[in-house]
């Protein structure tokens, strides 16, 4: 009888391994779509590698819209049986959710930090050029594809930017000279 439940036990576990590998997957996809410079190509997943973020309001809204129902998904994962290490998993996603829903919510770097889109596009060309994961012409043809890109985001931050404090206005205003002769 013992080993009955110990079977059924494992059953339950390997599958909530499935769901939740499922689930994560399903967003970790969606994560990497809606920050291709800032999380993908640094994490070496290069598929959005021409992209660069959207922070137009209904982009920012669909994200954080997309985390809300990845939160409730993985919270409720957290009620199923499974091992340790992917119950450490399940934390780690939930934070991660929860950090960036404070990040789009309530902290708003998009939305009150200048310097949030110059540290973006230096990173978007140096997370394709630091690394020699593929041959430089595919590499740079992507840089060019997002730099292509960068007058949408600058029109996104002048839209976005609501009277940021002065003191991040001087600081992203020191670094864009470094940054645009990088």
């Amino acid at each position: 009888e013992v080993a009955v439940e110990k079977h059924h036990h494992v059953a339950r576990a390997q599958g909530a391994d499935t769901d939740f590998d499922a689930v994560f997957d399903e967003y970790l996809s969606g994560y990497w779509k809606a920050n291709p410079s800032a999380a993908a190509t640094p994490a070496g997943v290069h598929t959005y590698d021409g992209l660069m973020e959207d922070f137009a309001p209904p982009a920012i809204q669909a994200e954080i819209q997309r985390n809300r129902a990845f939160l409730v998904r993985f919270q409720r994962l957290e009620a199923v049986a499974m091992p340790l290490g992917r119950r450490v998993d399940l934390a780690i996603a939930l934070d991660h959710v929860q950090l960036t829903l404070l990040e789009l919510e309530e902290i708003q770097s998009w939305k009150r930090n200048p310097r949030f889109y110059v540290f973006l596009l230096r990173g978007a060309v140096l997370a394709l050029v630091k690394r020699e994961f593929a041959p430089a012409e595919r590499r740079f043809r992507s840089v060019l594809l997002r730099l292509k890109l960068f007058p949408r985001v600058l029109e996104q931050a002048r839209s976005n930017l609501d009277n940021p404090p002065e003191l991040y206005t001087r600081q992203a205003l020191d670094l864009v000279p470094r940054a645009a002769e990088f």
